[in-house]
């Protein structure tokens, strides 16, 4: 008896070892297909990571391009003489420039802000304060040409020599260099250029987050710029003595602007002060031509809209 059940127990021994087998061979083959399948969906998840990160980086660089800008500018500027009190407003002003901005980091601070140096490598601004009269040219022809209004004349030979001796016995004996100069009146202008003005900007992409490629290209920015500035004036006025100014001032611009691409518009704002150096013409009793010198004290102000490209 128990001998057969011995017998009974082998039987069954060995009948459910090859299903025991083959139950751990399909939980092996389960546990790989699981694995390889988590490893494709970390690649694929590894894949779109990176796209997006392509994708990203593709965004950014269309989104700040090198911002090296040519500008036109026109507005307004006052010149005010220390000394005297005097104030000039202008009737125009306009520039030229051109600058650039370094960024001082790579990426963009949240996908949308940016902190730069600006450097204006040129800046050439033309400001009139008064338009002149210009040139006398028919007092002055006459006092050196002559001019016979009356009396008879065999023949234009007669009249010119009536008019030739009028001429050398009238005002040219008189006239000098300061005389042609005081019948010059271009007016009250001023020639300002700066070269190397430095100062830190400010870019911001505001509609970034919204994730549309064309507000991507809407920009505001801000900056503030130390201006050194060579100034040269030209103040005439007919009768009067020319006078002529030059010098440097030291100006500060602070300014504003909004751009759409390459393409943009801003407001800014300068101001400053320098002694320049004036330089006084005049004659004396004996008909030389005196140059003095003196310094005077001017400040000038103002503010000016532009347009550019390359931002």
């Amino acid at each position: 008896m128990m001998k057969r059940y011995f017998t009974i127990c082998l039987l069954l021994v060995c009948i459910g070892t090859p299903t025991m087998a083959q139950e751990d061979s399909t939980r092996t083959n389960a546990d790989e297909v699981k694995a390889l399948r988590e490893e494709i969906e970390m690649l694929k998840k590894k894949q779109e990571q990176s796209e997006r990160a392509e994708k990203r980086s593709e965004r950014q660089e269309s989104m700040w391009p090198k911002s090296a800008p040519w500008l036109i500018t026109c507005g307004n500027q006052t010149l005010e003489d220390k000394s005297l009190g005097v104030k000039y407003k202008s009737d125009l002003s306009f520039s030229f420039s051109t600058r650039k901005t370094y960024d001082l980091h790579k990426k963009a601070i949240g996908g949308m802000l940016k902190f730069g140096l600006d450097l204006t490598w040129l800046d050439i601004n033309v400001t009139r304060y008064e338009k002149g009269k210009g040139l006398s040219m028919e007092s002055l022809s006459t006092d050196l040409l002559g001019n016979v209004t009356s009396g008879m004349f065999n023949s234009f030979e007669d009249y010119f020599n009536a008019a030739d001796k009028q001429a050398l016995s009238g005002n040219l004996d008189d006239m000098d260099i300061i005389d042609i100069m005081n019948r010059i009146d271009v007016g009250k202008f001023q020639v300002s250029a700066n070269i190397l003005a430095i100062g830190p900007n400010i870019r911001v992409a505001p509609f970034y987050p919204i994730g549309l490629k064309w507000l991507d290209k809407i920009k505001i920015g801000v900056y503030a710029h130390y201006v050194p500035t060579y100034s040269a004036l030209i103040l005439t006025e007919k009768e009067s003595d020319p006078v002529v100014c030059g010098g440097y001032m030291s100006c500060w611009r602070f300014g504003a602007n909004l751009t759409i691409g390459r393409i943009g518009i801003g407001v800014e704002h300068e101001m400053g002060d320098g002694t320049l150096k004036k330089w006084n013409f005049n004659s004396d009793s004996d008909d030389k031509v005196n140059v003095t010198t003196d310094k005077v004290d001017y400040s000038m102000y103002g503010s000016r809209l532009y347009i550019g490209v390359k931002f």
